[in-house]
């Protein structure tokens, strides 16, 4: 069982997700993908939530959700799929705060300073990287590829050139990520 874990306005209806959904039915491998309560602090506790109900062999994360991720696989010793994280989102995030937009339905929520103080309290110094998979592409416009290669320098990298925040060719990597077991 695979947990995915959606950026910052985004929802269980992504590409990422969808993609991920559908390939691990082919191959008989469950995927999970809930719906995130915007507010971080709710955010976490339903992550956490899925997590001890289901005992995910994987996460992954995209944007926000990498960060998430990255939380959750330090709290209970899984591995994890970072793609483009977002691993200061409570700096990045600051440029939303007010009226944003969930990106699947257009829907408003209000995003507070709040919001990204409480993101604090899931940033992470000393966790074993070497269950983590970082996939980024240099080309993302949102967030900053080096920033995440430098605060993960004992996970696993995936670097590529151009691209962008979506990860373009992110089919390309599925089975490896419904495969991803950092001991082999």
């Amino acid at each position: 069982m695979l947990l995915y874990i959606h950026g910052f306005g985004s929802s269980a209806h992504s590409y990422k997700a969808q993609a991920l959904i559908q390939r691990g039915r082919q191959r008989g491998i469950s995927v999970i993908c809930p719906n995130l309560p915007d507010a971080p602090q709710l955010a976490v506790q339903t992550l956490c939530d899925w997590v001890e109900q289901t005992q995910p062999k994987v996460l992954v994360g995209s944007s926000l959700g990498g960060y998430y991720a990255r939380y959750l696989a330090h709290r209970y010793r899984r591995p994890a799929v970072l793609i483009n994280p977002a691993l200061r989102p409570y700096d990045r995030l600051q440029e939303a705060i007010g009226q944003a937009t969930h990106y699947f339905d257009q829907t408003a929520f209000e995003w507070k300073l709040a919001h990204c103080n409480a993101l604090i309290e899931y940033d992470l110094t000393d966790d074993d990287q070497a269950r983590l998979w970082l996939l980024t592409q240099l080309g993302d416009e949102v967030l900053d590829a080096q920033q995440a290669i430098e605060l993960l320098p004992n996970a696993r990298h995936t670097i590529e050139p151009g691209g962008d925040h979506s990860f373009v060719g992110f089919d390309r990597y599925l089975d490896q990520i419904l495969d991803f077991d950092p001991s082999t």
